[in-house]
């Protein structure tokens, strides 16, 4: 006697992974600048951001304190870069994986006397 059992399995998953920058960065280079103004330590300003209905908080640089820059000089060639990268989601990934799975068992018996 032999019996087939053929049998489909459907897997739904759903991955959600999100990444926060719970800090802040402050970059300056540069050839024949320096700063002219402002404070070269910043003070920081509250930056509160909303996600999926939860409110975080964190601190961010207070850009109104940053300092100035200004070419030593006059006239030179300079090369500048300012750049600030704030507090807050830096990354959502939402990945949907379905599988589906079969899977076929055959058995035989076989009788004796």
């Amino acid at each position: 006697m032999t019996s087939r059992t053929e049998q489909t399995t459907k897997v739904s998953e759903q991955i959600v992974s999100t990444d926060y920058a719970t800090g802040w960065q402050y970059t300056v280079t540069g050839t024949n600048v320096a700063p002219s103004g402002g404070s070269l330590t910043p003070g920081t300003s509250s930056v509160t951001q909303s996600i999926n209905g939860t409110s975080y908080t964190w601190q961010g640089l207070n850009l109104n304190q940053k300092p100035d820059w200004s070419i030593v000089t006059p006239g030179g060639g300079f090369q500048f870069t300012e750049s600030y990268s704030g507090p807050g989601m830096s990354n959502s990934t939402n990945i949907i994986r379905e599988t589906e799975i079969e899977s076929v068992t055959e058995t035989t018996s076989v009788f004796q006397q």
